[in-house]
C-alpha cells in the first residue's frame, strides 16, 4: 500500500533508515558551514514553486543548527531534513542527477502542504531511496 499522508509512514520505515543510516550519519558529520554552501549550490535547480520549503530547511539549518528541539529534526527516525537534503545535492549537483531534481521539486512542493519535521525528513529520504536498484518493494535491503 503506498500513501500520500507520510504520517502512515511514522515508524515503518526502519528497514530503509538502517540501510541509509551510513550515509545519513556521513552528512550528520559533515560541518553546518560546508552544508549551508552547498545547499546554497543546490539552490539554483529548484522551482519558484519549491524554494520555499527548501528555505524553510535551510533557514533552520542556519538558526538552530542540528540541535534535536530543530523543527529540521525527525525525533521518530532521528534524522535532520539538512542531512537529506546534502545527500540531495550529492545527487544533483556533484553526480549530475536530473532524476533526482525532478522528484526532489515535487517532494518540496508537497511540502507546502505541511512542514511537521517527519514530513520534512520523510518526503526527502523517499526522493533519496526511490532511484535505488537495491531496494525492494518491501523496503527490504536486496543483498
Amino acid at each position: 500500500m503506498i500513501s500520500t499522508d507520510t504520517h502512515f509512514y511514522d515508524g515503518k520505515l526502519s528497514d530503509i533508515v538502517a540501510f541509509m543510516r551510513p550515509e545519513i550519519d556521513r552528512a550528520k558529520l559533515t560541518p553546518i558551514e560546508i552544508q549551508t554552501k552547498n545547499l546554497f549550490e543546490l539552490k539554483n535547480h529548484l522551482t519558484v514553486n519549491s524554494l520555499a520549503c527548501y528555505g524553510v530547511i535551510v533557514n533552520t539549518l542556519q538558526i538552530h543548527k542540528k540541535s534535536k528541539s530543530s523543527p529540521n529534526y525527525d525525533a521518530i527516525n532521528d534524522m535532520f531534513a539538512c542531512d537529506l537534503l546534502w545527500l540531495l545535492y550529492e545527487k544533483i549537483v556533484v553526480e549530475g542527477s536530473n532524476d533526482h531534481v525532478v522528484l526532489l521539486r515535487e517532494a518540496f512542493e508537497d511540502m507546502n502542504t505541511g512542514l511537521c519535521p517527519v514530513g520534512r525528513t520523510v518526503r526527502l529520504l523517499s526522493v533519496l531511496v526511490m532511484l535505488r536498484d537495491d531496494l525492494t518493494p518491501t523496503s527490504k535491503v536486496v543483498h
